[in-house]
């Protein structure tokens, strides 16, 4: 027999209405509350890897202003053993100077007798002293091929007139460090010199020495690799829900610290659904505080992007 709805009684009937009605509710409630979780989910993930980057963001900051620290203090040793140094050469000329002014010495031979005494000082690493005089010809210098030579149209290896930037500090400040950048034999790279310049105006003689810094560069370099090895063991502790992890790119966009692709190029990675490259919009993001971005990812372990949303900040 078949049965229609007509058929049914009227109590059936509103049984019936109830009974889809509390589906109907079932079924709305459920998904409301299964967006609700989500959503609560993913605040709370988005809050923890808050407060862990608050913390990551501390201790790179610390690490980085300890080395700045560490190449300030390193120059600033190399300035004050510079200024200490000269302090004794230009004691010596003046020591030559006075016995010209009380008449013990003619001042040709005073003059002789303290050049004597700056081209044979040599202190540190065979380090040197020089002396120009105000037409930037050098009247004392250990190299044969400059004695003698007017050197006020020398350039460094970066174009600049470093003779000329010596001549112009110690004239208006009475002395003054200045650098200038040198490629040694066999290498390629240009290293900075840093010089300390000292103007012994009764005789009108330019007065300096320097040394090579790249050391300084060197040791941070070394101190910077440090840093990185225990970035990489601390961020290979941390682990956000299954598979979230930090990562570090620098402004060459190379991946310094990742679980799998460090020493990538970032540029390489491209996500054409994203309309730029992977690296550029982590940057466009990390511009705005505190910002979180969801963004197709990369799977530890794989080069090829996925769908995977992941939460950038």
């Amino acid at each position: 027999m078949k049965i229609t709805l007509r058929s049914l009684s009227f109590t059936t009937r509103i049984l019936l209405l109830i009974l889809i009605i509390l589906i109907c509710t079932t079924v709305s409630f459920m998904l409301l509350t299964q967006n609700e979780v989500e959503k609560i989910m993913w605040d709370t993930v988005t809050a923890s890897v808050h407060d862990m980057r608050k913390l990551i963001s501390l201790y790179v900051d610390n690490e980085y202003r300890s080395l700045l620290f560490h190449k300030e203090y390193a120059l600033n040793r190399y300035k004050q053993q510079l200024k200490n140094v000269t302090g004794i050469v230009i004691s010596n000329i003046e020591y030559y100077h006075s016995l010209y002014e009380k008449g013990i010495l003619s001042e040709p031979d005073a003059r002789a007798f303290a050049l004597g005494g700056v081209e044979d000082f040599r202190y540190g690493n065979n380090d040197y002293f020089y002396i120009y005089d105000t037409d930037l010809v050098a009247i004392s210098h250990p190299d044969p091929n400059i004695k003698g030579i007017n050197m006020s149209d020398y350039q460094d290896v970066k174009g600049n007139y470093p003779l000329k930037m010596i001549k112009r500090k110690v004239f208006e400040n009475g002395s003054g460090f200045e650098s200038f950048w040198h490629i040694h034999l066999d290498e390629t790279k240009p290293v900075e010199k840093l010089t300390y310049n000292y103007y012994f105006k009764q005789w009108d003689w330019i007065v300096g020495t320097g040394v090579y810094i790249d050391d300084i560069d060197k040791d941070i370099e070394s101190k910077l690799e440090e840093i990185l090895s225990e970035f990489r063991e601390t961020f290979s502790k941390i682990r956000i829900g299954k598979n979230g992890y930090f990562f570090i790119f620098n402004t060459n966009h190379i991946l310094l610290v990742h679980p799998t692709m460090e020493g990538v190029d970032f540029a390489e990675v491209d996500i054409p659904e994203m309309g730029m490259n992977h690296w550029m919009h982590l940057v466009e993001a990390s511009k705005i505080p505190m910002n979180h971005t969801p963004i197709s990812g990369i799977n530890p372990g794989k080069r090829e992007t996925s769908n995977t949303k992941k939460l950038h900040m």
